[in-house]
Formats: structure tokens, C-alpha cells, sequence
């Protein structure tokens, strides 16, 4: 400006800021730490209880019991922060990774989200009525509503890295993957063994695996893959 022998353009208005329109990613991620931090002051040893009981398998409904239920607000707290949490990483993903437009990024992404809970929730009351066996449904759910708990919080951790820390989006798509996968392989072998202690054939426990955990992941792959262009 000193050194310059001409005058200065002086724009009319001021531009916006490349990435504003992330915007609204931080506030859900402040949404979260909200949420997080208003469960641990309603519980103060939450997260303490949720990690014990990450490493339970059997009879984690007591033990919910006797940390917090299922109706509290500890609960609907992690519940909504895991929705939150793995909305942004599944359209970080979208958006990012597979290059969907901003809208369709937005709408898949709630509908796996939408997908995942309710799969996971509902198919083992279902199961039950079809095959006519009567299965621990209070400890699958529970078993499946404590790893959305801690699932939730690491997906808010990463979603928070992935906003700040763009450059590495390869690197934490990567590792939302892992975590995608891990999360339900937990899920998969902790009801599994509560089931079998129930003594559920395991046949019934290969057709549920292949009719509502296989089968739906196909057909959303193929979907994905013809209507949308994306080869994966």
C-alpha cells in the first residue's frame, strides 16, 4: 500500500468467507457439546458408567437401572448427540468424499441416519413375533442404545476434527469407516451372545443377519450406484 505507485481497489461490498456455508455444521457441533455437557451435569458419572457398560454384555438393562434408564434425560442426551454426531461424519462423507450435490448430501445422509435407528431398534421385536421365540429384547436395545452412546461421542469428536482440520478429510473418512464398521460388528457379537445365552438357534441368527443387516446394505449400495452415479 505504501510502495504502490496507484490507488487502492476498494471492493463494495465485503465477500464472504470461503466455508460459510459449513456454518451450520458448527452449530450443531456446539448443539452437541451442549447436550454432552448437560449430561454430565444431570449425571455426573455418566460417562463413567457408560464405558463399564460398553464391556457388559448380559443383563445391561439392570445395570441401566442402576446408572440411568432408558427414559432419562442421560439417555435421550447421547441418543441425540449419536443422531447429530453421525449425521455431520455421513455427510461430510456425502458431500466431500462421494462429491453429492448439497442437497442430496443432506437428504441421504438423514436417511441413513433415520435407517440406522430405526433398524437396529425395531427388527429384534419383529424377529421375535415371527419366529415366535421370546427374545431379551430390553438387553439387545439396551445393548444397542449404549453403543450409540459411546459410538455418538466419538463421531461428535471426529465431525468436530473434520470441520476444523479439513486437509485431513482422507485420513478421517477412513476412520469414520472403521468406526462405521466397528460399531456395528460391537453391536452384532454383544446381542448375539445375549441371544444365544437365550437359546436361539442359530439359524434363526443367520437369517436375521442376512434379511435386515445384509440384504438392505445391498440393495442401498445398488440404489446408490445406478441412480445416483456414484461408483464406490
Amino acid at each position: 500500500m505504501f510502495f504502490s505507485d496507484g490507488g487502492v481497489n476498494i471492493p463494495e461490498s465485503l465477500l464472504p468467507k470461503s466455508g460459510n456455508e459449513f456454518m451450520w455444521i458448527g452449530i450443531l457441533l456446539l448443539l452437541n457439546f451442549i447436550l454432552l455437557s448437560s449430561v454430565r451435569f444431570n449425571n455426573g458419572k455418566a460417562f463413567v458408567h457408560l464405558f463399564k457398560l460398553l464391556n457388559s454384555t448380559t443383563h445391561v438393562d439392570d445395570r441401566l437401572k442402576e446408572t440411568y434408564r432408558l427414559e432419562s434425560f442421560v439417555n435421550v442426551g447421547f441418543l441425540l448427540n449419536f443422531i447429530i454426531g453421525l449425521f455431520i461424519c455421513v455427510f461430510y462423507l456425502a458431500i466431500d468424499m462421494v462429491h453429492l450435490d448439497w442437497s442430496i448430501s443432506i437428504v441421504s445422509s438423514a436417511l441413513i441416519v433415520f435407517w440406522m435407528f430405526v433398524m437396529q431398534s425395531l427388527p429384534p421385536r419383529i424377529i421375535g413375533w415371527l419366529i415366535g421365540e421370546s427374545l431379551p429384547q430390553k438387553t439387545i436395545l439396551a445393548n444397542t442404545f449404549v453403543g450409540f452412546h459411546f459410538f455418538g461421542i466419538v463421531f461428535s469428536f471426529l465431525g468436530l476434527v473434520w470441520y476444523l482440520n479439513p486437509y485431513f478429510k482422507k485420513e478421517l473418512s477412513m476412520l469414520i469407516v472403521i468406526l462405521f464398521v466397528l460399531m456395528n460388528l460391537v453391536r452384532i457379537i454383544k446381542n448375539s451372545i445375549v441371544v444365544i445365552s437365550a437359546g436361539v438357534s442359530w439359524y434363526y441368527i443367520i437369517l436375521y443377519f442376512c434379511t435386515l443387516e445384509i440384504l438392505p446394505l445391498f440393495v442401498a449400495y445398488h440404489y446408490v450406484e445406478m441412480n445416483l452415479g456414484v461408483d464406490f
